[in-house]
């Protein structure tokens, strides 16, 4: 494998990466290698195929490549990606389901510095719950504002959401005391 990797100059993860790939389409989805072979589709959407299908049976991953593969040429990669979404969970609804459940189980919320005083805060969980998040702080950024205010609407969702949590820790009924939080994030 190192070989290879030093043959490609790549990196030996990248390497093994692409390797684990083509062994994917050698074994279980020879006509997305076929298509890529005959240069109708590129490496990254024959990529994303596999990277689909690897938490299917064999069978399941034939059906996915059977009902993605006739429009894959035509697609973007995104447009290939959501056909995937959609024929993975086709496939075996009841799988779906199960690494759906299991997935929710890692929802998280986290924060890290970054340059410039800046921070970043990640929000996985559920599409619903990030949806209903999403939506209601771009309800609050599209309340009228004073003319002179001129954010865009990313940057007014990003105030109106620092403006609900502020409220909350202003809240004296809080169990715990809103300096305490104040201070960690000073």
């Amino acid at each position: 494998m190192l070989e290879v990797a030093a043959a490609l100059r790549l990196a030996p993860v990248t390497a093994e990466r692409r390797l684990s790939t083509a062994r994917e389409w050698a074994r279980r989805l020879p006509r997305t290698a076929r298509l890529l072979a005959d240069g109708r589709i590129s490496y990254c959407q024959a990529a994303s195929i596999v990277e689909a299908c690897y938490p299917l049976d064999d069978e399941s991953a034939a059906r996915v490549e059977t009902r993605v593969l006739p429009k894959a040429v035509e697609q973007t990669g995104a447009e290939l990606r959501r056909s995937l979404r959609r024929a993975v969970i086709t496939a075996d609804p009841a799988a779906a389901e199960e690494r759906t459940h299991r997935a929710s189980a890692q929802r998280t919320i986290g924060w890290g510095p970054l340059p410039d005083g800046m921070a970043e805060l990640r929000i996985i969980g559920p599409a619903a719950g990030v949806a209903t998040v999403h939506t209601g702080l771009t309800a609050l950024a599209d309340r009228p504002r004073q003319p002179h205010y001129r954010r865009g609407i990313v940057a007014r969702r990003f105030d109106a959401m620092v403006e609900v949590f502020r409220t909350i820790l202003d809240d004296p009924a809080l169990p715990c005391s809103s300096t305490r939080y104040r201070r960690r994030v000073a």
